[in-house]
């Protein structure tokens, strides 16, 4: 996979994965109890962080705003994401599911990051290029039909400047890259042009 500056994550499943208890769900589960550091983070954030599908649902269903960011002032190699990028990242298609449906911008792009020990800036990483980088094709499918922009080119200057490992790229240059025939096919499908 091409280093775009977020580590693809696993699937969290914990007891409560799909599942809604009432009030003391959250607190039997642990939803952000000193796991991670997401202090400030919304509750539909930590939701998606420890793979609690039916918290997320609740909190959607509620009325949560579907496009809360990870703090930029976090410590993770996420922060700035949404959480439409974050559950493509964890692989959860469930949540993306409700996600898309509750109107999360599924042309969120991850913003710049600064990594001064390998020298480098990453950002204006697509949530459409993250779930082609993680391969997990439903997801990549569910993003096209949801109208993801498949001709979306990550901004900057090769090989110097802004994002130079990135600068240029398209959902289909990655999908080509890394022998996804099958996503190639799809978004040339919807039009997808180098």
């Amino acid at each position: 996979p091409i280093h775009m500056g977020l580590t693809p994550r696993p699937n969290h499943k914990h007891h409560c994965h799909g599942h809604w208890g009432g009030a003391d769900e959250v607190s039997r589960c642990g939803c952000g109890r000193g796991k991670n550091p997401l202090s400030g983070a919304s509750a539909l954030i930590l939701a998606i962080d420890e793979g609690h599908t039916g918290i997320a649902r609740l909190l959607l269903e509620a009325g949560a705003d579907s496009n809360p960011r990870i703090s930029d002032s976090s410590s993770r190699s996420d922060a700035g994401a949404s959480a439409l990028l974050l559950a493509v990242a964890m692989k959860n298609e469930e949540i993306v599911r409700l996600l898309i449906a509750a109107g999360a911008d599924v042309n969120f792009t991850l913003p710049d990051q600064e990594f001064p020990a390998r020298g480098e800036t990453t950002g204006g990483v697509s949530v459409l290029m993250i779930a082609i980088n993680t391969g997990y094709e439903d997801i990549v499918r569910l993003l096209i039909n949801a109208k993801a922009d498949v001709n979306y080119k990550i901004p900057g200057e090769r090989p110097h400047g802004k994002n130079p490992k990135t600068a240029g790229l398209t959902a289909l240059r990655i999908a080509k890259a890394q022998g996804k025939d099958k996503i190639v096919a799809w978004l040339q499908e919807a039009g997808a042009k180098e």
